[in-house]
């Protein structure tokens, strides 16, 4: 698959996280996030790919989000309200999964990663819920 002109279209990267959403449903999509792109610059866009159409849509995150990990050996839980760029940081290197709720519901978990180029890694959990 390639760009069409056009049509909007992730930047090309490295380092990023993808999961699979409405996996066994009628219309399953590629979530990606973050990564790096050619030139090593931390990304923090969102994509999901239709995979029956192949168009890409790019993700403004303003859900309910969770974010909890630990700094100086105290863990931390805090639940907020946001809107980008709050939730959609930069990060690379992290692994991204997906859960189904119900029909219509998926919550993504982000877990770990850098916010910077040779960062420390972080032991961060973000988790993003997509739907009603």
């Amino acid at each position: 698959m390639e760009p069409v002109e056009g049509e909007p279209w992730p930047v090309r990267r490295i380092f990023h996280a993808a999961c699979c959403l409405g996996y066994g449903e009628d219309h399953p999509q590629l979530l990606v996030h973050g990564g790096q792109d050619t030139n090593k610059s931390m990304l923090g866009d969102m994509w999901v790919l239709d995979i029956d159409t192949g168009k890409w849509t790019e993700v403004s995150v303003s859900q309910f989000f969770y974010s909890f990990g630990c700094s100086h050996h105290s863990l931390y839980f805090h639940s907020m309200q946001v809107t980008p760029p709050e939730a959609m940081k930069p990060r690379c290197g992290h692994s991204t999964t997906a859960t189904s709720l119900g029909p219509g519901l998926t919550e993504v978990l982000m877990f770990g990663g850098r916010r910077t180029n040779g960062g420390a890694n972080i032991a961060e959990t973000t988790i993003l819920r997509f739907g009603e």
